[in-house]
C-alpha cells in the first residue's frame, strides 16, 4: 500500500514466485499529495495523511474511508495511534501542532480532543512507544519530545531531547529502542528507559527518508534522498547498498522477511530478493 503525489492510495499485490509487482487496486479521496500511511490493526483500519490538510480512517476489509479527521491549517505529515486506553489518534505537520483524536464508540465517531504545542518547527514524523505508554514527536527544529500519555486529560511533554544536529525526518520504536533518522543521514538510537541517546551511526551524506526493520529484527533497511537504499546487518559493519532508484527512496518495507521493497519519487517501485 503506497500513497502519492497524484493524490492516489495505491494497493499493489506481489507475485512471489514470479519476483513481481502488479497494481490491484486504486482509493481516491484525497485532494493533494498523500503523505503518510499507517496501519491501525487493532481498529482495524488504515490511515492516510495528505497535503490537503487531512487524516482519512479506511476500513481494511472494505477499503472504503470510514471518516475524514479535518482541523489543521497546512500539511499533515504524520500519524500513529495508541492502542492501550482511549485508541487516541495523533497527527501532527506543518501548522507545529499535535493533534489528538479520541472516541468512545467506533472509529467512525473520532473527535478532536485536544492540541499538543511546543515544536518550532514542522513536526515530521510521530511514534508510539507501547512499553510505557509514551508519545514521540520529531521535528525539523532538531529535536525529539516524549510525551506521557497516562493522564490522556493533561498529556505532559516530560522530556525534550536537544543532542540532535540536523531535522528529524522518520522515527522508528521497537523493544525499548527509538531509532531517529534524521537529514545529514545519521540515525540515532535513543534508550527510552534513559531518555537519551546512546548511538548514532552515519548511514548517508543524504537525508534518510525511511526505514524499517525486517527478517527478525537483525537487519535494518535505510531508503534515502540519494535515491538509494542501503541495508544494514545490525551490530556488524556488514552494509549493502541497493542501487536502481533514480530519485529519493521514501518508503521501505518487506514481505515474508525475504523480499525488500522500495518506492521511490522517480515513481516507481522495486522489489529486491534476499540472498
Amino acid at each position: 500500500m503506497i500513497g502519492s503525489v497524484d493524490e492516489v492510495i495505491k494497493l499493489w499485490k506481489v507475485n512471489y514466485k514470479k519476483g513481481e509487482i502488479s497494481l490491484n487496486k486504486e482509493l481516491t479521496g484525497h485532494t493533494d499529495s498523500v503523505t503518510c500511511i499507517r496501519d491501525f490493526p487493532k481498529l482495524n483500519c488504515f490511515c492516510s495523511t495528505s497535503a490537503d490538510d487531512t487524516l482519512k480512517l479506511w476500513d481494511i476489509n472494505s477499503l472504503k474511508c470510514i471518516k475524514t479527521l479535518k482541523h489543521h491549517t497546512k500539511c499533515v505529515l504524520s500519524c500513529c495511534y495508541n492502542p492501550l486506553g482511549k485508541k487516541e489518534i495523533f497527527n501532527g505537520g506543518n501548522d507545529l501542532e499535535i493533534i489528538v483524536w479520541i472516541t468512545n464508540k467506533g472509529v467512525e465517531d473520532y473527535e478532536e480532543s485536544k492540541a499538543l504545542k511546543g515544536h518550532t518547527k514542522r513536526i515530521s514524523s510521530l511514534a508510539f512507544a507501547d512499553d510505557y505508554n509514551y508519545l514521540l514527536s520529531g521535528s525539523d527544529d532538531k529535536t525529539l519530545r516524549i510525551w506521557d500519555l497516562k493522564d490522556n486529560e493533561n498529556i505532559q511533554c516530560i522530556k525534550i531531547i536537544k543532542d540532535l544536529l540536523s531535522p528529524i525526518d522518520f522515527l522508528l520504536y521497537l523493544d525499548n529502542r527509538l531509532m531517529v533518522g534524521c537529514e545529514d543521514g545519521v540515525i540515532s538510537f535513543i534508550k527510552m528507559n534513559k531518555m537519551k541517546r546512546c548511538r548514532s551511526v552515519k548511514f548517508s551524506n543524504s537525508a534518510i527518508y525511511s526505514f524499517n526493520i525486517f527478517h527478525k529484527h537483525r537487519y535494518l533497511v535505510i531508503g534515502s534522498k540519494d535515491g538509494k537504499a542501503r541495508v544494514w546487518k545490525i551490530g556488524t559493519n556488514k552494509r549493502e547498498v541497493l542501487k536502481g532508484h533514480t530519485q529519493a527512496v521514501t518508503g521501505v518495507c518487506d514481505f515474508e522477511d525475504e523480499y525488500i521493497v522500495t518506492a521511490s519519487m522517480d515513481q516507481s517501485i522495486k522489489l529486491w530478493r534476499k540472498d
